[in-house]
């Protein structure tokens, strides 16, 4: 069945996530709580603009570069310990991020 819904156009789509991306690049020196406040603020704007029915794929793409970028630069943060996957998840589980969810139905009755 076919319906109507809303994309992300791709140059808006590439420019957040690179913004992100360089975020995290830029203020790795932070303390993780407060990269983690700092990125979720981040997230949860950019879902709340853009999470309307239809554009799931588009949130869950941005979720998913932000998560792969912020262990690159917390990896690079040390000579001695390494951020592994497992290490990551844990804190992710203590510190989740938001969540991809459509925050606005365009086509529901008001």
């Amino acid at each position: 069945m076919w319906h109507p819904a809303w994309k992300t156009r791709r140059k808006s789509l590439h420019k957040a996530i690179t913004a992100l991306q360089v975020w995290c690049r830029d203020n790795r020196h932070l303390s993780v709580p407060e990269q983690h406040a700092a990125l979720t603020r981040r997230i949860r704007g950019h879902f709340n603009y853009f999470g309307v029915n239809g554009n799931t794929k588009a949130l869950s793409l941005i979720l998913y570069r932000v998560e792969r970028a912020w262990i690159k630069w917390l990896r690079r943060r040390s000579q001695r310990t390494r951020m592994t996957w497992e290490r990551f998840n844990r804190m992710l589980r203590e510190m989740p991020l938001p969540k991809v969810k459509v925050y606005r139905n365009l086509w529901a009755a008001p």
